[in-house]
Order: structure tokens, then C-alpha cells, then sequence
């Protein structure tokens, strides 16, 4: 059992001894006694090797690339969270606790992935239903309304709907890949498929229209068409399909930036943050200050002046790791993500059935999206958005579902998938 899973084993005590050295330069700057840091790092270690461990119980032949890079994220994130708002770091340290939980959950069961293919329209009716409760019970928060109780908990409801569509689009996609992809009419030399089965994909556009409208999550739209369109690239091989989806979103924009001033000030203050220094554009430039002011090697962490950035915690956290981490830790911290969806890229390759290999690049999508958005928005390459960065930024439903993406892809890379659908092309054998 020792000798199983070696490698990840041996790959989680960089994090763990990274996480040490954060917390410790805070210890010397007051933030934590060090009686606390240690033990912190203790759990923190303890909890990632048990999750090994479990693994190699269960010997699960998952890859043992993703734990530990899931514990350098949250090692980053936690020391990070303890710079910047103390007060939620235990907060956070449960999270992570619970995110290894869940994600190790999925990855040693005996869970066939398969069978969620079985309930793609369930999954896309719950969606909807999550969209308009949120839509009309939801709590707003700076203009966005993306949050919804169900009793004592609450939750961002775009953090769910990224599994929801992700199963929906994988097995929608092995269920009719082959009519989206021939085409049955032609209009002005372009093929289209029966208009019975792009329906669904209307009601995609549909959905991500009223997302705008209704809790002007312009982040979380922007993500979820994202990923709804290259998975179904991936699946259909067909740009026309790419260029037409961006084209609708496009129109979403321009539709609610002219009847809605929430979208048309996150616009005006994306194209010229300087106008609006003092009031919706504070947040950027002071973001821009911080990550300009990091240079090569940063401050130091617990050095810089991240705590002028509003919510700097969640939306911003990028920008505080560029102040005081640098150029050099914030590339660092990209290329483990870089590394985190190369592993869901390649797990997808190597499946064998085409719902797996379509979710496999979904969820790949999912993460890769996200930290694009979130890493542009803070760099004002794009309109802000109230996306976190995954596993680095505080929060909880964001952590619960990011867990569950790692641990749907150690399960589908410990599955040996019998061949199920048709071949999905090309892009992926």
C-alpha cells in the first residue's frame, strides 16, 4: 500500500512545506503565533496525506498530478487568506478540509461517471430552476444577484450550474454529435443541423441571456458560454458553431449594455478606469497599482498594501500574490493551473467513451476559463467580473465545486471506460 501512489505522495510535501514558509514570514510579521502555525501546516499536511492515503487503500489508479496541485493552490490561497482577512481563515482551512473530503470521495469510489449521461435533461431542468430561484429569491451583492439560501446554507449558484453544464453538454453531444456535425439544410452555402436539435443550444443562448438580465452575473455568463462552446467545438469539429455562439453573446452584451446601466458601467469602467478612479473604477486601479508595484520578485508577502483593493480576498487575490509574490510567483502560481488542465486535457484523450472524453474536457474547460476570466478581469483585460480563481480565492461553494471537477477527473483517470456512444473525431484520439 506504501508503495502506491509514491509519486503523488512524494509530490505533496513541496506544497505543504511552501504553505510553511508563508505562514511562517506572517508569523514574523504578527499575523499568527507560531504556535498556530505549526499547527496549521500540521493539519494541512496531515489532511492531504490521508487523502493519499485513501487512495491508495482504495488503489485507485487516479492521476497523482492533481492532488498535489490542488494542495499548491490552497496552500497559496490559505496563506493568502490569513494576509488579507484573518478573520475567515478558519473559515477557509474548513473548506479546503471538506474540498479534500469530496474530492478523494469521488476519486476512490466505484462510481461509474457514465451514468450521470442518464439524466442530462434532469440536469439541465434543475439548471434552469436554480437560475430562476436565483433570479427571484436570490441576495444581491454589488449589483449581482448570485446567491441563494436553501435553509441555513447559501451558495453561488453559478458555482453549480458549471457541473450542471458540463454533464448536460457532454451528454447532449454524445447523444446527437453526429446530426450537429453533418448538417441536414443549407443557408447561403452554411450547413445547419435539424432545428429540433439545436434547440437546446438556443435555450443555452436563451439562458445566458436572462442571466444578464435577471442577476447580471456577466462573469458568470461569459464562463458558462465559454465552456458550452468548446466543448462543443470539441464535440462537432465545426467553428461555425464557435463564431455563431460568441456572435449571440456578443448581442447579449450589446442588448443589455444599451437598457441596463449595471453592464454599460462595468463596460465604461473597463475602457477607462482612470475617469472613474474615485468611485467604480477604485477597485481596478488600486489593483493595477498593487501588480505594477510587485515588479520581478514582489514585497514579500505581508508587505505590500493589498489591503487598499476592496474584497481583495476574493475578486482580487491575483492582484495581492502579484504585489507581494511578484512576477515570478504569479507565474508560477499560472503554470499550476497550466499544469492542472493539461492533466484534464490529457485524462480526456486517454478515455474511451465519448460522454467521459466530452466531460473530461468540459470540466478541463471549466478551470481553465475560470482562472483566464478571473486573471484577466484583475489585469483589466476584460470587464471585471465576481469570479474567484480556483482554490486560491475565499469561498466555500466555489472550493465544494472545484473539489468535485478534481474529483470526477481522478475518477475518470482511474476508470478503465468501456467504449460507450460514437467516436468523437479526431480532436481527441
Amino acid at each position: 500500500m506504501l508503495r502506491h501512489r509514491g509519486r503523488e505522495r512524494l509530490l505533496l510535501l513541496p506544497p505543504i512545506a511552501l504553505l510553511a514558509v508563508l505562514e511562517m514570514s506572517l508569523s514574523l510579521e504578527g499575523k499568527q503565533s507560531f504556535g498556530a502555525t505549526f499547527a496549521a501546516v500540521g493539519l494541512f499536511g496531515c489532511t492531504f496525506l490521508a487523502g493519499n492515503i485513501a487512495l491508495s487503500v482504495r488503489r485507485s489508479n487516479g492521476d497523482e498530478l492533481l492532488l498535489p496541485s490542488v494542495a499548491l493552490l490552497t496552500s497559496v490561497g490559505l496563506a493568502f487568506n490569513l494576509r488579507l482577512h484573518p478573520s475567515t481563515y478558519h473559515q477557509q482551512f474548513a473548506w479546503i478540509i471538506l474540498a479534500v473530503i469530496v474530492a478523494v470521495g469521488f476519486g476512490a469510489s466505484g462510481f461509474d461517471v457514465w451514468w450521470l449521461s442518464r439524466f442530462k435533461y434532469s440536469f439541465a431542468s434543475f439548471g434552469f430552476l436554480l437560475l430562476a430561484a436565483t433570479a427571484l429569491f436570490g441576495r444581491e451583492i454589488n449589483g449581482a444577484r448570485l446567491w441563494l439560501a436553501v435553509g441555513p446554507i447559501e451558495f453561488q449558484t453559478t458555482e453549480l450550474m458549471k457541473i450542471v453544464l458540463a454533464v448536460f453538454m457532454a451528454g447532449y453531444l454524445e447523444e446527437k454529435r453526429e446530426l450537429l456535425t453533418l448538417g441536414e439544410h443549407r443557408w447561403r452555402g452554411v450547413r445547419l443541423p435539424p432545428l429540433e436539435y439545436i434547440g437546446p443550444l438556443a435555450v443555452l443562448w436563451l439562458a445566458s441571456l436572462l442571466s444578464l438580465l435577471w442577476q447580471r452575473d456577466l462573469g458568470g455568463t461569459l464562463l458558462l458560454l465559454g465552456v458550452a462552446l468548446a466543448m462543443l467545438y470539441v464535440g462537432t469539429e465545426r467553428l461555425s458553431y464557435v463564431f455563431g455562439g460568441l456572435l449571440l453573446f456578443l448581442l447579449n452584451v450589446v442588448i443589455t449594455y444599451h437598457f441596463f446601466g449595471y453592464v454599460r458601467s462595468r463596460v465604461n469602467v473597463w475602457l477607462d478606469p482612470w475617469a472613474h478612479a474615485r468611485s467604480q473604477g477604485y477597485q481596478i486601479v488600486q489593483a493595477l497599482y498593487a501588480v505594477s508595484s510587485g515588479g520581478l520578485f514582489g514585497s514579500g508577502i505581508g508587505r505590500g498594501y493589498p489591503g487598499y483593493i476592496p474584497e481583495v480576498y476574493t475578486d482580487f487575490i491575483f492582484a495581492a500574490i502579484g504585489e507581494e509574490l511578484g512576477l515570478l510567483g504569479s507565474f508560477a502560481l499560472l503554470t499550476v493551473f497550466a499544469i492542472l488542465v493539461m492533466r484534464a486535457f490529457r485524462i480526456a484523450i486517454r478515455c474511451s467513451g465519448t460522454f467521459e472524453r466530452l466531460l473530461a474536457t468540459g470540466l478541463g474547460a471549466l478551470l481553465a476559463l475560470q482562472t483566464l476570466v478571473i486573471v484577466a478581469g484583475n489585469l483589466e483585460v476584460i470587464p471585471l467580473t465576481g469570479i474567484t480563481l480556483p482554490f486560491v480565492s475565499y469561498g466555500g461553494s466555489s472550493m465544494i465545486i472545484n473539489a468535485v471537477i478534481v474529483g470526477l477527473l481522478l475518477r475518470l483517470s482511474a476508470s478503465q471506460v468501456a467504449p460507450r456512444g460514437r467516436p468523437v473525431g479526431p480532436l481527441l484520439t
